[in-house]
């Protein structure tokens, strides 16, 4: 009997050019079936929109974790076409380092959410996220450009939050 699959990672893959959209596909296809709760494509700086399009998600259903971590090139539109339909259902997502990440997260349902790693996403908006997302836990937003107030006043009044991390950049 073999045991479910439930974390799938791309993230420290040599040489990371071999990771492409038809690889990874093959890898999550043959997993169809299992709790894939967790998917790290992280540090893959190939990964650009038309690779996240290109990728069928349906067979993640029980996706709850995320990681784009050091994935440059992914946008906003991407990232919300990814993500469409399972926003309440995810509990972590780490965007470090994904430079073009601006208005997305704002844009999505996050309520359940509980990790978010926005560091080093300089022009990245939260303000919704952090105003509906009343579970949160950890939340580091090291290296912003800058930190509106209201930020400060949703982080103070959420009960939760165990880990804040606001290093300069």
């Amino acid at each position: 009997v073999q045991a479910p699959v439930t974390e799938v990672s791309f993230a420290s893959v040599t040489p990371i050019a071999s990771v492409t959209p038809a690889r990874v596909q093959k890898v999550l296809r043959k997993w169809e079936g299992h709790s894939i709760r967790s998917l790290k494509l992280g540090a893959c700086k190939r990964l650009t929109n038309k690779f996240l399009q290109s990728l069928e998600l349906p067979v993640l259903p029980e996706l709850s974790q995320l990681s784009l971590r050091g994935c440059v090139q992914v946008t906003d539109r991407a990232l919300r076409r990814m993500l469409r339909g399972r926003d309440t259902q995810l509990l972590a997502l780490d965007f470090a380092h994904c430079w073009k990440i601006r208005s997305a997260l704002n844009q999505l349902k996050l309520v359940n959410l509980r990790e978010l790693d926005v560091s080093n996403c300089p022009s990245v908006q939260l303000e919704q996220v952090l105003r509906h997302t009343t579970e949160l836990r950890e939340l580091d937003l090291s290296g912003l450009q800058s930190v509106p107030r209201r930020i400060f006043t949703y982080i103070s009044e959420n009960p939760y939050l165990q880990k804040l991390s606001m290093r300069a950049a």
